[in-house]
């Protein structure tokens, strides 16, 4: 059992789109990433995705339209979506 500095974890690369794992829970892998600009449309038929934003902006676009969380707010996107 550790703690983990989001911080110090962020801050030990400086690549984008590029997920680090940092942790694991119930069998699935805890990643995070740097993003910057745009994403190609995807989606997970097994994995659902959670983002959570620790600085700048993200903006989800989804078919149902945009959610744009906002500093520490998070998102889930489901499986299939």
């Amino acid at each position: 059992m550790r703690k983990i500095n989001l911080g110090q974890a962020f801050g030990a690369f400086s690549d984008h789109w590029s997920p680090k794992v940092i942790g694991e829970l119930n069998n699935s892998l805890i990643m995070i990433v740097k993003i910057w600009g745009q994403f190609d449309w995807h989606h997970h038929d097994m994995e659902h995705e959670l983002f959570l934003v620790v600085g700048g902006k993200l903006r989800m676009g989804l078919r149902s339209g945009h959610v744009d969380p906002e500093l520490e707010e998070l998102i889930i996107i489901p499986h299939g979506v």
